[in-house]
């Protein structure tokens, strides 16, 4: 994942429910399973019936669309 291309400390914006990584000079955003379960979680509670993904592109694993499912399937 772009995580491991530099030494970096993650973080966790609460309020946007998002995370970010920084090492040095280097910051990246995007999803991990925290972000993605309460994002899915809010849609939950918001009574939507889904979400929408921008990319995927770098979830090799597929780990992430399945957090998104599973939390949306409770």
């Amino acid at each position: 994942p772009y995580t491991t291309l530099f030494r970096s400390t993650r973080y966790y914006d609460g309020a946007a429910k998002a995370a970010y990584w920084v090492g040095g000079e280097n910051f990246v955003s995007g999803e991990d399973e925290q972000s993605i379960r309460d994002k899915a979680q809010w849609a939950v509670q918001q009574g939507l019936q889904g979400a929408a993904v921008w990319s995927y592109g770098q979830d090799d694993s597929g780990k992430l669309l399945a957090w998104l499912k599973e939390t949306l399937s409770q």
